[in-house]
């Protein structure tokens, strides 16, 4: 007798159909209750924050990994329709990224936020047969945001209903099977749309798979008292409805007053509800203010709340995110409860010698056991009486290598600890980098003011190398050429000196203006993080800048500058002659109009940029390196394809070319790698034995004990 198999349409009403037969179906994640659980049945708390990665970082490319550090579960993506470089594949290509680095894609459309007649263009975009097939590909993981905060405080609730059960109905219809999160009307705010309208809605799905999304913005004391948060967390738990928090920050929406953010990750944490606060990082002020770090970078964080939410607080991410083990196995097989994913990665070559040890936690993990050193057994056989451990830590970023030898293999390991065991972790391996006499690159950040600002500080970490030069390059724009004028530049509070013939001026009622400056190594302190200011005439509409810092550079003037600007262009090539041999040339480039900047010549790498968009600032800014084998001229060419309005395409490009220094080598260095090691010995050893030149160290023309003294002292130096 064959077996009968009883199945029910994922179209198919509640009533005939139980919710945990469309559990069992579902190839994705499913609400189950107050719970979302993943495929695989795994109770998932979405622990994350919001990012922007529409405008403000193309495809996640930065922010991804660094938010990924903190242990993150879920990152709430802000996207927008209408936007033309907005493609399916562009949404494709971030949630692949998103889901790559372990965490739920929750994507959001913003053009409905605080405007109820756009909720209608959400449900297109989302029922379009492209986007149609991107959400499907991803629906193991997905979770679909319908519109970020869609209507005011005017919308009734018949209103609410009546727009949601439309917007349910076109994405179920259209083959949609994930979890759709509604935002209550209010901006949001407004708790009691979804706990008067919620329970309909659910009745209404046919697959009951609806997650429910406050943002309490209302700060101390107008309203965002601990006692609403405490209200709205108990009814929605009394309800049995799937709830969440997806924005907060430790101010309110103008950042002039606090918020209980302190007790809404408190409580959520005891009640089980997610949270994912607004922003990892984002744009200018007042966003900026919500950001947690200030330049997408872990680690870097922008307030001391950013660190709280992050990784301090006993209720940060780090400390309560767990990520369920379908998106980390990619299958429902046994959770991972080892570390994994390991940066550098295993057996990577040339690794920066200033590198710092990441890696995912285990599945469960609390903490984790740290050991690094240069013999792999050891490192294997460690534990914690060892001189390869290096500590116990909850983050899963070990800062504490300091600067590492030349071209030397290390091996390390990452135990993981929960509450009831320890699991040991495979050990890894690197190799540092040769020395390179060329110019190398070492470290930028960057920062942007908009709006009546007439200075721009922010911190810049400097590394250890030769011959180093910190290059700042400043893009602004205002309507008065005086306001533009630069005063002063300052690095750890020396005067930078500006590059002469690098300003590079473009417009009519608004002007784009371009600067660089530069300070040498008799000026720099030693490694570390350290502010660069920029002073101005006058308050300037918006100003941004970054620095890069650079190694085995010639302690002496750009050897070539070169200046352009157009406009109601999509793109900049400025022609600059280099004099010398690998020579490196750096620049920045500002423009008016909002979008991103793209390097567009061979060999050219952005090291910053600042993209225009969505809240502040509204311009663009970049900078880049390119190095110059060979002297001759070169093209610097940059594309801003987003750039619409052709009263705002102004451009201004300042570049200049700084020649390699001359590379002087320690007294036993025999191999040229600018370190004195055992290579050196051995080498050392070889030519003794055949009195080779090189051995003489003390230059008395024989090579004898007082050589190999010599070598050894240098070698323990």
């Amino acid at each position: 007798m064959k077996s009968i198999i009883i199945s029910c349409s994922l179209f198919l009403a509640a009533l005939l159909c139980p919710i945990s037969q469309l559990a069992a179906q579902s190839p994705g994640f499913y609400v189950d209750g107050k719970f979302l659980y993943d495929r695989c049945g795994e109770k998932t708390i979405l622990r994350g924050t919001d990012v922007m990665t529409a405008w403000w970082d193309y495809g996640g490319a930065t922010t991804f990994p660094e938010l990924a550090k903190t242990g993150a579960n879920c990152a709430r993506i802000f996207w927008q329709t209408g936007q033309s470089y907005l493609s399916p594949a562009h949404l494709d290509f971030v949630i692949t990224n998103c889901i790559n680095n372990d965490m739920i894609p929750m994507v959001g459309l913003w053009n409905a936020t605080g405007d109820w007649s756009q909720l209608q263009t959400c449900v297109d975009y989302w029922t379009s047969p492209a986007i149609v097939a991107v959400v499907q590909e991803h629906e193991q993981y997905f979770l679909l945001n319908i519109a970020n905060e869609a209507g005011d405080g005017s919308i009734s609730d018949a209103n609410f209903r009546a727009g949601y059960e439309n917007a349910i109905t076109q994405i179920r219809n259209a083959g949609i099977i994930c979890p759709l999160v509604i935002d209550p009307a209010g901006y949001g705010r407004g708790e009691n749309y979804i706990f008067n309208n919620a329970q309909y809605l659910i009745d209404f799905d046919p697959l009951h798979n609806l997650i429910f999304d406050w943002h309490p913005w209302d700060a101390v004391p107008e309203g965002g008292s601990k006692q609403r948060i405490k209200t709205a967390v108990d009814t929605a738990n009394s309800l049995n409805i799937c709830f969440i928090i997806g924005e907060f920050a430790d101010k309110g929406v103008d950042i002039s007053r606090r918020t209980e953010w302190e007790y809404i990750m408190q409580y959520t944490v005891e009640n089980d509800v997610g949270y994912l606060p607004w922003v990892w990082w984002c744009c200018g002020t007042p966003a900026g203010g919500h950001s947690l770090v200030y330049d997408k970078i872990y680690g870097h964080w922008n307030l001391p709340w950013g660190e709280e939410v992050a990784i301090k607080s006993p209720y940060s991410i780090a400390a309560t995110a767990v990520r369920p083990a379908s998106i980390v196995n990619g299958s429902c097989g046994p959770p991972v409860y080892t570390a994994r994913k390991p940066l550098p990665v295993d057996d990577a070559n040339t690794v920066n010698r200033n590198i710092n040890l990441h890696w995912f936690a285990g599945h469960g993990a609390t903490s984790n056991d740290v050991y690094f050193g240069a013999d792999p057994n050891a490192v294997a056989a460690a534990d914690h009486s060892s001189w390869e451990f290096r500590g116990n830590q909850p983050p899963t970023t070990f800062f504490g290598l300091g600067t590492l030898p030349y071209n030397t293999t290390y091996y390390w390991a990452i135990d993981s600890v929960n509450d009831v065991a320890g699991y040991a972790g495979d050990v890894w391996q690197f190799i540092t980098g040769r020395f390179d006499p060329n110019v190398t690159y070492d470290r930028a950040d960057n920062d942007y003011k908009a709006y009546s600002s007439s200075s721009l500080s922010f911190n810049h970490t400097l590394g250890a190398g030769d011959n180093r030069v910190v290059v700042v390059g400043i893009a602004a724009e205002d309507e008065s050429a005086a306001n533009l004028n630069i005063n002063y530049v300052t690095y750890n509070g020396v005067n930078m000196t500006p590059v002469p013939g690098s300003t590079a001026v473009v417009g009519t009622t608004m002007l784009q203006r371009t600067d660089l400056y530069y300070i040498l190594e008799s000026q720099l302190p030693q490694p570390g993080t350290y502010n660069v200011y920029v002073k101005r005439a006058g308050s300037c509409n918006e100003s941004g800048g970054g620095a890069i810092s650079l190694f085995n550079v010639a302690q002496q003037p750009p050897e070539a500058v070169a200046v352009n600007s157009n406009l109601g262009q999509y793109s900049i090539s400025t022609n600059i002659a280099t004099l010398s041999n690998n020579a490196l040339i750096v620049d920045v480039v500002g423009c008016g109009e909002r979008g991103e900047f793209w390097a567009a010549s061979t060999g050219m790498l952005r090291r910053w940029v600042r993209e225009g968009g969505y809240g502040e600032p509204n311009s663009s800014s970049a900078a880049s390196m390119t190095p110059a084998a060979a002297p001759g001229l070169k093209t610097i060419t940059w594309n801003h394809p987003d750039n619409y309005n052709q009263n705002e395409r102004r451009i201004a490009h300042s570049v200049a070319a700084f020649a390699n220094a001359d590379v002087t080598y320690r007294l036993g260095d025999l191999n040229r790698d600018h370190a004195v090691d055992q290579l050196d010995v051995a080498m050392f050893a070889t030519q003794w034995l055949t009195a080779g030149p090189e051995a003489d160290l003390d230059g008395s023309t024989n090579v004898d004990f007082i050589d190999f003294a010599l070598m050894g002292l240098d070698w323990r130096l």
